[in-house]
């Protein structure tokens, strides 16, 4: 989720909770992307990128849920 996206001034707990309910069955992982908005792939394309490889092998830890 970016950090200005516009779905957090509707509920800006939606996306922590929408994961908790996942974390039990899946691997889910939240993240806030500073500087970025609702499409952050095209806001911080290599920042999301960097997130999603570090995520994937491991690196990112659950602190930033």
């Amino acid at each position: 989720m970016g950090e200005t996206d516009w779905m957090r001034h509707c509920d800006e707990d939606y996306g922590k909770i929408c994961v908790e309910a996942q974390r039990k069955e899946n691997n889910c992982h939240f993240y806030i992307l500073a500087g970025a908005g609702h499409n952050m792939h095209l806001d911080k394309p290599i920042e999301t990128a960097d997130i999603i490889i570090k995520d994937l092998l491991g690196l990112e830890n659950s602190s930033n849920l």
